[in-house]
Parts: C-alpha cells; structure tokens; sequence
C-alpha cells in the first residue's frame, strides 16, 4: 500500500500528528505500507523532528514538488503507483463555502484514487460509518466494499447508513417507506433496501462485523446527528459524479459532510 499525505498550507505539527497518529498503526497492520510527504516547500524544524521520530516506527519518504495543486498530484499518483491521498485540513476550513472550487476540493473530488481528509485527532479506527447513496447507478463504494480486506482488517465494526430524505422520495415512494427500518427495506426488496443488502452480502464475505441503518430526514442533518449519537471514528462516502452536470452547478453532498461531521472522511471516486 503506497500511501501519499499532502503537506501544504497545512505547516501546523499537530495537524501533521494527527494523520500520523491513525496512519502508524494503520501501516503497522497492514505489511508493506509505505508512506510519502509530498510538499511544496521544505518542512519546518518540529515537522522534521516528528518525521525522523516516525521513520523509526514506518516507512516513510518526503518528496518536494512545485504546487499542491491537481495537475502535479494526479502526476505523483501515477509515478507511483499511490493507493491513497491523505490530507489534513484546518477544523474550520469550509470546502462548500466557496462558489469557485477551490484548489484543495479539486484534490479531494477530482482525484482518481480514495482521499483521506483529517480535521483533527481521534483514537484508532474501530468503528466505520458507510454512507450509502441508494438506488440508482452502481454504488461507487462497491468497489471499496469488494476489496474490504486490503484496506481494513476483520476487526472494524461497520454501519452502512442509507438516509430515506422525503425532498428526494418522489412520488413513487409509498408513505411506508418513509418510516421504515432497514431491515423492513431489505426485507420488502425496494431498490434502497437491495443496495443495503447487498452491501452487507460484500462485507459479511470478509467476515466484518456490520449491520445497517436507515435514518428519515435531510441527508445532512442525519448523517451529522448519527456520527454524533454513536461516536464513530471513520466516515466514509462516495464522491458524487460530475458527469452530468458543469461543476458550478453542481450541489455535491460531498462537501458538505465534510464539513459538518469532525470525524476523518474517506471519499471514494465515481467508478
């Protein structure tokens, strides 16, 4: 695993710790891992001092290149061979406060690899928050789901989440539905409730501990108040696609949960 944490307006050592702090035991776990700095200009003396400290515990590389910006990083992602972007962003810093993208979102959402964005410390990863879209195209977390066992052990406790918002229900969706469970969904076949089951078919093959849950209201709100009632550690979402619709009128749902929950975020590409 080829693992790529972006160092740039972020100079500050204890956003630096924080990544470091969930990635050491991660790349512990998983064999082989390596990790790369990549920087536009050189670290500062504490952000080295920590970095010769973290080279006795992982393999760890720091390579400095002429912008964080899209172009440059796409290019580090295929020179070698990167499986994950990392990057550890400011606790106030809004993505979705800005009409024209910024160069840190594009990274995030254009990236054709999961990006790992981190606000700030939590303890090691246990328990998972999957964010399941629903219906529709095919999941862009499946194939994430599919390869559970390369990017996590058998350990993590998993919730896949699906939000039944009654804005998007259309009128095809009987009123059942908007106060169903999971476990009704899955049971009555809707095309939400095959999505959840599927997904838990994948994962019950990689024998993790996983259950799903279905919440009724705006996707927003939901997804916050259900990271804050049950403490999760990890959230993970799919990107939205940008295929049908010009960037600056997309509302991507994307932004906006990195915004609003505190834990790491995990986004995964459109397939």
């Amino acid at each position: 695993m080829e693992i790529a944490i972006l160092l740039s307006e972020t100079k500050d050592i204890h956003q630096v710790n924080n990544v470091f702090r969930i990635l050491i035991p991660y790349a512990q776990e998983h064999g082989g891992t390596r990790l790369h700095l990549v920087c536009d200009s050189p670290p500062n003396r504490d952000i080295l001092r920590a970095l010769d400290e973290y080279r006795k515990l992982v393999s760890l590389e720091v390579k400095e290149i002429n912008e964080i910006a899209l172009r440059e990083i796409s290019e580090y992602i295929e020179e070698q061979s990167i499986d994950l972007l990392v990057l550890a962003i400011d606790l106030h810093e809004k993505l979705s406060k800005w009409v024209i993208e910024s160069n840190l979102s594009k990274i995030i959402f254009h990236a054709n690899i999961p990006v790992l964005v981190v606000r700030e410390f939590v303890p090691p990863i246990h328990r998972i928050l999957v964010c399941e879209s629903g219906a529709g195209e095919e999941s862009s977390l499946r194939r994430l789901l599919k390869e559970w066992n390369k990017w996590f052990s058998r350990e993590y406790q998993v919730t896949v989440l699906h939000v039944m918002s009654q804005i998007s229900a259309g009128p095809g969706v009987k009123g059942w539905q908007l106060r169903a469970t999971a476990e009704e969904i899955i049971e009555k076949e809707t095309p939400e409730g095959e999505v959840l089951g599927e997904d838990l078919s994948l994962l019950e093959q990689h024998d993790v501990e996983v259950k799903a849950k279905l919440r009724h209201g705006m996707v927003i709100d939901e997804i916050k108040k259900e990271t804050e009632e049950n403490q999760y550690d990890l959230v993970v979402i799919g990107a939205h696609s940008r295929r049908i619709w010009p960037d600056r009128f997309l509302v991507d749902l994307s932004h906006e949960i990195i915004d609003e929950v505190t834990q790491p975020v995990l986004i995964i590409p459109p397939q």
